[in-house]
């Protein structure tokens, strides 16, 4: 029996998927062995607390630059340019655009048809005569505008297929863009969260904390 397949699921599982809490718990672990090997002194708590503060708000800014790219926004530095260049009283440079008119003639088609005209003062076989040879043109064009109808219908129904399969498309797009979203971002601004809790704990209380280890 291989059992790297299993090892390898087993690592993925174990370590991999859960990697932002195995970051923030490492982190976290490093700093209770900074105040350890400190002799957990009321300076060391303290520094140790802001190390952990300092983190933490870089471990946010982090995550939300991470969601800005995410959903294809611009960086917040590449922003705050933008807004600057955009200063009222700047001088802006001279944009000069040259626009070409072309002459042209309208071209327009449309469907010809013809008919036998009937002479106004045709007599009355004349006048059937004449109708009797526009009854196969009425037909030809009436079988036209029924293939022009299914035509048009069929590529109707084409299009809503397509557009139907394309808002499937991008629905399912939307559901994994959240949910990559919700195991990404989310979870780099949860470990800020965490170490800017524990590290105003361990600056605020540093005297405390430091009086009970001695």
């Amino acid at each position: 029996m291989n059992l790297r397949p299993h090892l390898e699921n087993t690592g993925t599982w174990l370590f991999r998927e859960p990697r932002y809490f195995w970051l923030c718990i490492f982190v976290c672990a490093v700093a209770v062995v900074v105040m350890i090997q400190q002799g957990v002194t009321e300076p060391a708590v303290r520094l140790v607390g802001l190390g952990l503060q300092v983190g933490g708000i870089v471990t946010v800014v982090w995550g939300i630059v991470e969601t800005r790219q995410f959903f294809g926004m611009q960086s917040p530095l590449r922003a705050f340019r933008e807004w600057v260049s955009r200063f009222p009283l700047r001088r802006k440079p001279a944009i000069s655009v040259a626009s070409a008119t072309t002459d042209g003639s309208d071209i327009s088609s449309g469907q010809m048809s013809t008919s036998w005209p009937i002479a106004p003062a045709a007599d009355l076989e004349q006048r059937v005569l004449m109708l009797e040879r526009n009854l196969p043109l009425i037909q030809e064009r009436i079988s036209s505008v029924h293939s022009e109808f299914n035509r048009v219908t069929q590529e109707l129904k084409g299009e809503l297929k397509s557009e139907a399969q394309h808002r499937l498309a991008l629905s399912q797009h939307v559901q994994s863009q959240l949910r990559t979203y919700g195991t990404g971002g989310l979870h780099i601004s949860a470990i800020g969260a965490v170490w800017v809790f524990i590290g105003t704990v361990l600056g605020t209380a540093s005297p405390e904390i430091s009086g009970l280890f001695r």
